[in-house]
């Protein structure tokens, strides 16, 4: 954070950095859920126009879509946060034409997103603006019925939750305008935090046990990473073509996520279990999966009597993200009757996600009353599943969606405040040929004694509620 600090009164600069240290300490105790899904896109404002910020962004969170837009910021805090309500159904069919299991509930995970961050500028036109900024993804993940408590819930072979999970990145950057018509950006970042998921694993084999989904052979597994700080960086520019049109253009990078993990498994409650143990009692491996990059343009378009469009396309290229892999593990599970031993070399999760492309517009209507400002946005996003219908499960409901914002931001004087709302509607889904598997570290993988997890009928609602704080000086 110390790469903040810019000219001002003697000790200004240190107390603002103390602040800093403060509130991001305080934010980093937040549990900020994430889990490689997003839901809406990142900061109430930003949220509040649908995303379609790329060339228009003045604050810190212009460090998550475009830092050049930084160019032209004034010195600023910002801190606001979130509440992402997601709401889905999942009616699981075990065949494609077999009958439907009892429907279950996802539900929102009920954590504030929050976002803390600062710009420090000298006002000079052209000089450079330094930023920083500690930001929540709203992500798309919800619990789920407990394995544990609920032993039959139709998910449990897809996730037993994230509960756990604590995400958050660290962006620091800058910007400056080498004429008065381009800005240029950069930051780095870092993803700090931990991830854990649990997911059930059958031990039915198809000998001892002729029942796959038999809740007597199911075992729990709670795979937990140690921290991780994980780097990545960004790059921007904005160009003033006109008077009244704006481009923008920024990439971030992907993101590879290799860490030491530890695994805590839950022995099944069959008898033939009774007096097996896990040797060693949590064993560990080495995490590895790899987030995707995004590449954003933008154009805004400013109209007559205070009216400003914006619309914004963004491409993930979700195809990096293959699997959630666990390997350099060795454990033995010791002491099953009829069994003795068997051993676990590595566990797979494949998710074989697929590139989006995104689409953002928003609609801005700016009032001047005296020393009142107040801006009325509205903003609508279109994006696609990243998740092709085969590997589609609960461990991540990602529906075709469209969101519709509606935000509002008056400012007075050196204050500004924002609150926006956001309804997101989803297109069912319906998998009747699932590719996704249930784990059974006794049989391959391709056995076709493992049934399907997927099969059955999704669907998905959200709302968003944010509100943002702004403090110029």
């Amino acid at each position: 954070m110390s790469a903040t600090l810019i000219r001002g009164p003697k000790g200004q600069g240190a107390r603002r950095l103390g602040y800093v240290a403060l509130l991001a300490a305080l934010l980093m105790h937040q549990r900020a859920q994430a889990a490689g899904l997003y839901l809406a896109p990142t900061g109430v404002g930003p949220m509040g126009q649908a995303g379609a910020v790329v060339a228009s962004t003045r604050d810190p969170l212009a460090l998550v879509y475009n830092p050049a837009g930084l160019s032209w910021a004034q010195s600023q805090w910002l801190v606001d946060g979130a509440l992402p309500l997601f709401y889905s159904t999942y009616t699981r069919q075990v065949t494609a034409d077999g009958p439907s299991l009892p429907t279950v509930r996802g539900r929102p995970m009920g954590l504030i997103s929050p976002n803390l961050g600062l710009v420090l500028s000298s006002g000079r036109p052209g000089a450079p603006r330094l930023a920083a900024l500690l930001s929540a993804d709203y992500p798309l993940i919800q619990t789920w019925p407990d394995p544990e408590a609920h032993p039959d819930s139709p998910q449990r072979y897809a996730t037993g939750g994230f509960g756990g999970t604590a995400l958050v990145k660290a962006l620091v950057g800058g910007a400056w305008a080498p004429w008065p018509s381009l800005g240029l950006g950069a930051h780095m970042q870092l993803l700090l935090g931990n991830l854990r998921t649990s997911s059930t694993l059958s031990t039915c084999d198809g000998v001892l046990c002729s029942q796959a989904e038999n809740p007597a052979y199911d075992a729990t597994a709670v795979l937990r990473s140690a921290f991780l700080a994980v780097p990545g960086f960004g790059l921007g520019a904005v160009y003033k073509m006109r008077s009244w049109l704006c481009l923008g253009l920024s990439y971030t990078s992907a993101l590879t996520v290799e860490a030491r993990a530890e695994m805590q498994v839950r022995l099944p409650k069959a008898t033939l279990f009774r007096g097996a143990q896990m040797v060693p009692q949590k064993p560990s491996g080495r995490l590895r999966l790899r987030m995707p990059g995004v590449l954003r343009a933008g154009a805004s378009i400013t109209l007559p009597r205070r009216w400003q469009a914006e619309t914004a396309v963004s491409y993930v290229p979700w195809h990096v993200h293959r699997s959630l892999t666990l390997d350099a593990f060795d454990a033995a599970v010791t002491g099953v009757v009829g069994v003795d031993s068997f051993r676990i070399s590595a566990v797979e999760v494949p998710r074989n996600l697929r590139d989006t492309v995104a689409l953002h517009l928003a609609l801005r209507h700016k009032l001047v009353l005296g020393a009142h400002q107040l801006t009325l946005q509205g903003g609508l996003m279109l994006e696609p599943s990243a998740v092709p219908e085969a590997m589609l499960t609960a461990m991540a409901v990602d529906l075709p969606k469209g969101l519709l914002t509606l935000s509002a931001v008056w400012r007075y004087k050196a204050t500004q405040v924002t609150l926006s709302y956001g309804a997101m509607g989803m297109l069912n889904r319906r998998v009747s040929h699932s590719a996704v598997r249930q784990l059974n570290p006794l049989l391959a993988p391709d056995s076709a004694q493992l049934t399907a997890v997927g099969n059955g009928l999704y669907r998905g609602w959200a709302q968003l509620v944010g509100l943002g704080f702004s403090l110029f000086f």
